[in-house]
């Protein structure tokens, strides 16, 4: 077998690993087995929270190495934390509020692996639900503006909830006028649009991760599909996967094929053949 160019693999959740919110295809699973019984590293970047992600990666099976939740926040190398840090409750509180003065939105918030879901929200959502499912503690807020700003500490991430094809760049525009400095504002899902804190996106999540794994960024390859794996790919061989957001696919060094077509498998075939990405 030939050596290992690329010694570390960080790899996206949804959309990128699989396309199911519960199941990994069982070829892709193998595949990192394969990859990880030749040397090399699997390091997994989830915009999840840590019940469901590890809780879904138990399921299928899917050893790691490293793992980030909420897109960086929260980082475990070896199965141990390395990081925990968060969006400062007084600056979230401050983007809400200036989002309602102009829009009316349903938020979610992670704070201490609890979801806290706005009173505009239904009893249920499909994301309450999945987080439930998978462990987690969902509490609906009455008042989401004096819940937040009476919170003490940090937030892992929140987001505003929007339509699959809704344009909400006007929201974007604003947090990035206003908050551009402090925050990330991105989006890992056609629902979401994510707020997070620009001090820790999954491109210093895969950063912590090579490092305390003693890799060098030349031995990394990373692979997203959405704009929370923009940072990401800036960092190794960056990837994006072929059914992914356009933006990304511009910043990438490659294309893999869609999601359809387990890009994840193919990288690691491509990787433990020797072969290159042209």
């Amino acid at each position: 077998m030939k050596k290992l160019k690329y010694k570390l693999l960080v790899s996206d959740f949804d959309g990128t690993l699989t396309s199911s919110y519960y199941t990994v295809p069982e070829e892709t699973v193998n595949a990192v087995k394969r990859y990880r019984e030749a040397g090399g590293k699997f390091a997994l970047c989830s915009g999840r929270a840590v019940t469901d992600t590890l809780k879904v990666l138990d399921c299928n099976t899917v050893e790691c190495d490293a793992v980030c939740f909420y897109q960086g926040t929260i980082v475990h190398v070896n199965g141990k934390p390395a990081l925990n840090g968060g969006l400062d409750m007084g600056l979230a509180y401050d983007i809400i509020s200036g989002v309602e003065k102009r829009w009316k939105r349903k938020y979610l918030a992670y704070i201490d692996e609890v979801m806290y879901a706005s009173s505009y929200c239904e009893e249920s959502t499909p994301h309450t639900d999945f987080f439930e499912y998978h462990g987690g503690k969902v509490v609906f807020v009455d008042n989401y503006l004096d819940f937040i700003k009476n919170c003490k500490g940090n937030m892992a991430k929140f987001i505003i909830l929007k339509g699959a094809d809704e344009d909400v760049s006007e929201i974007y525009k604003f947090i990035e006028e206003n908050f551009g400095d402090k925050v990330c504002a991105n989006s890992g899902h056609p629902n979401f649009l994510e707020v997070i804190s620009n001090k820790y996106t999954k491109g210093t999540a895969a950063r912590l991760m090579a490092q305390e794994l003693g890799i060098d960024e030349d031995e990394v390859i990373t692979i997203g599909d959405s704009t929370n794996d923009l940072p990401m790919v800036k960092f190794g061989f960056g990837i994006a996967v072929g059914s992914g957001s356009e933006k990304l696919k511009q910043q990438a060094k490659y294309i893999a094929p869609p999601i359809k077509d387990m890009p994840v498998k193919f990288v690691i075939d491509k990787l433990l053949a020797g072969e290159d990405f042209e």
